[in-house]
């Protein structure tokens, strides 16, 4: 039955008419209005943005912007994976919640795991510590500066036995991050997993297979590349026989971003490394299928939004084509299976909470992305390992994607959005552009053997870093907004003598305790399987079996290397905020000899509007370098401003006005502040170019404005105090 409120609703929808009442705009007419807002000036520099991919970014998008590719509007889960490599099921967790765990005992790690999965979390994770990760053990003189940092200290199977006990392997994907201990850390996962029960086609997960990265960031490979090619092979044969649905080969991309990597580089390198990957498998003799289909990628995200969200999306379209053509036909092995963490590069030591926001940006941009696995990465993760609090927020922070947010069910929330789609077009056409030019220089090794491929990163870090110490880069906390009295939190990134030595003692009653016989025995037949890698697996695991150790293994398949030690080139890696923490710790040192932070006096004269607009520039100018600034507020006469400065002991007084105040202001006011103050300095807020050198003689030791670069005043303000300041003049 009809009520008169339906009858009243109908009525007044009936009296609106979107189209007639709000006519659609053509975009030329938009434009036109759009220019003659901006009175003159130039309409591409106002309001087109180009990003460090080279990419345009328009103020609008219509459904004009979008470039024709050819490519059909797949929907999710079909070729070319645009749209997702999979729709979205009713009850199907959208993507798995993988917080990989940092600690650095097996104990601490498996309540950590089993913690997570009783909180929420879908998948396990461990990044093993710097010495297993270089195959070496514990107890090698080697290990002195390695083992314990970076993650679980682990030499055995027994290791392993104690950081995975009580979970499910036949339910629980488990991710190993290996570095170049991928095969023997695979073949002890596998004896695990036999001495439990476990049928080892029920394991699912990866292992970090992937010399390509190591070689990036170390410069160099313990052995050959071939070696570590025979590795991938015999993984991958293995898996794809008693382990389907575990994927032994990465290619991590993550090695590239944190060096400050374009989102077009990032995605090229993932290209050209899983290009690099496929022919080395074809070469061992595994068939295009069962290669891909071996292989996982991991990118970065970091909080530049849409950019990202087109970088999941374009890297899904460009691996099924780069599949192809190695002549895979399985549609399941043309499907990329792409992890994504919440990049190191966008992340702060100072004001870490400000990460926990960063990291939501981030990590919705993957989730929006498409990607299969996560990891959010806790706040205080750039300061050591990671609290108890920290990894809660960290997991909790995917459940509320998941749960309140309800991204998963969603198919491909960005889809339609011509802004995105235009973005996904720009980045697939850029980074198959430069994939296929380092394909043409040989392949990436090539490429990094010339030093092409990191020049090109470098480049590009080197843009963004100089962004940064402009602050035309913002970094919330750091460069802009910082707290100078903030008090840094304290954690650890190196375990504790006692720690180091019980692990070692640990690992020598192992070795007492085990029947070398067997072990030498079994670490044999591995160095006498390196050349024929359809047997490798079976020996690595029975040498796992018979508690042979990481570093032995490792040492074993080394015995029997082809030769060849590749050395290149690294990246630079450096989070983007570390120059200004830099800073932020001069000043701490400073405090703590002097029992205060070095002091900086604002000195605003004259027309208000101008002395507060600049005051307050350069408040967060000096704050970003933990000067403990005093702002005066306003002051009325040039005898005034002298008294504040002088009464404030400030080492650096920064007048703030307007330019034609100036020259009279700093001829009354810079002689006599440093009559009273010897080894003060006296800066000008601005930059006014008619009077620079007629400022400069007068007294005007410098000057703050929007074109400088912060990182170099900042660093020659604090050498001028280290060098020049006196206890009782200036602080």
């Amino acid at each position: 039955m009809t009520t008169q409120s339906d009858k009243d609703r109908v009525i007044s929808e009936a009296e609106f008419d979107l189209r007639s009442d709000f006519p659609v705009p053509e975009p030329g007419t938009w434009r036109r209005i759009a220019e003659k807002d901006l009175k003159g000036a130039d309409f591409e520099k106002k309001l087109v943005w180009r990003t460090p991919e080279g990419i345009s970014v328009q103020p609008l998008y219509t459904r004009d912007a979008r470039p024709v590719s050819g490519e059909s509007p797949a929907a999710p889960g079909v070729s070319p994976y645009r749209r997702g490599t999979r729709a979205p099921a009713l009850g199907e967790a959208p993507w798995l919640i993988r917080q990989d765990c940092l600690l650095a005992s097996p104990q601490e790690t498996n309540a950590a795991l089993r913690d997570g999965l009783a909180r929420g979390q879908t998948a396990v994770g461990i990044r093993l510590d710097n010495a297993a990760r270089l195959g070496i053990d514990g107890d090698d003189p080697r290990a002195a500066e390695l083992a314990g940092r970076g993650g679980c200290t682990m030499s055995s199977l027994h290791g392993l036995r104690t950081a995975l006990a009580g979970i499910d392997l036949s339910s629980v994907p488990v991710t190993l991050r290996t570095g170049a201990s991928a095969l023997p850390v695979l073949g002890m996962l596998a004896a695990l997993a036999r001495e439990q029960g476990v049928d080892t086609r029920l394991l699912t997960g990866a292992v970090e297979g992937d010399p390509i990265r190591e070689l990036l960031r170390n410069g160099e490979l313990r052995g050959s590349l071939e070696l570590r090619y025979a590795e991938l092979a015999a993984m991958a044969a293995w898996c794809r026989s008693n382990a389907p649905d575990f994927r032994p080969v990465m290619v991590n991309g993550s090695a590239v971003h944190g060096a400050g990597a374009s989102c077009v580089q990032e995605a090229a390198y993932v290209l050209a490394v899983g290009a690099e990957y496929m022919r080395a498998l074809l070469a061992k003799g595994i068939d295009p299928d069962d290669a891909a289909l071996s292989i996982s990628a991991s990118v970065s995200v970091s909080t530049n939004l849409f950019m990202e969200i087109a970088k999941l999306r374009a890297l899904r379209v460009m691996w099924a084509k780069t599949m192809r053509e190695f002549g895979v036909e399985d549609l399941s092995a043309e499907r990329i299976v792409l992890h994504a963490r919440t990049g190191s590069w966008t992340k702060t030591a100072d004001d870490p909470y400000d990460n926990i926001v960063r990291a939501a940006v981030e990590g919705f941009a993957a989730a929006v992305g498409g990607c299969d696995s996560m990891y959010v990465a806790p706040f205080d993760e750039t300061l050591g390992r990671p609290d108890e609090f920290s990894s809660r927020v960290a997991r909790n922070q995917q459940l509320i994607l998941q749960s309140e947010a309800h991204l998963g069910r969603v198919a491909d929330p960005g889809g339609g959005s011509y802004y995105v789609e235009s973005l996904t077009d720009s980045v697939v056409k850029e980074s198959w552009k430069l994939f296929t030019e380092i394909e043409a220089e040989g392949g990436l090794v090539s490429s990094l053997k010339a030093g092409r491929f990191q020049k090109l990163v470098g480049d590009t870090g080197d843009g963004k870093r100089t962004l940064v110490a402009q602050r035309r880069m913002p970094i919330v906390g750091v460069a802009d907004y910082a707290d100078p009295h903030e008090k840094r939190l304290e954690r650890s990134h190196a375990s504790s003598a006692g720690f180091l030595a019980e692990r070692k003692r640990r690992l020598a009653e192992l070795r007492a305790g085990r029947g070398a016989g067997a072990v030498a025995e079994s670490l044999a037949a591995v160095s006498s399987s390196v050349a024929e890698p359809n047997g490798l697996m079976d020996a690595v695991i029975a040498a796992a079996e018979r508690d042979a150790t990481i570093g032995e293994i490792s040492d074993a398949l080394l015995a029997r290397d082809p030769g060849g030690t590749i050395r290149i080139e690294p990246l630079r890696v450096e989070r983007a905020a570390v120059p200004f923490e830099t800073l932020r710790s001069f000043s701490r040192s400073w405090e703590a000899d002097h029992g205060a932070l070095p002091k900086v006096a604002l000195l605003p004269l004259g027309p208000v509007p101008m002395r507060r607009a600049r005051a307050e520039f350069c408040l967060g100018f000096l704050a970003a370098a933990g000067f403990d600034v005093v702002d005066f507020g306003g002051i009325d006469t040039a005898e005034g401003a002298v008294a504040k400065a002088t009464d404030s002991g400030a080492f650096l007084s920064v007048l703030c006005s307007d330019d034609p105040s100036y020259p009279e202001l700093v001829k009354n006011i810079a002689p006599a502040i440093k009559a009273k103050l010897p080894g003060t300095l006296l800066y000008v807020a601005g930059y006014p170019a008619d009077d620079i050198e007629r400022l400069r003689a007068d007294g005007a030791d410098g000057f703050i404005h929007v074109r400088s670069n912060a990182l170099e005043e900042l660093s020659a303000l604090q050498a001028h105090l280290a060098s020049h300041a006196t206890e009782g003049s200036v602080t």
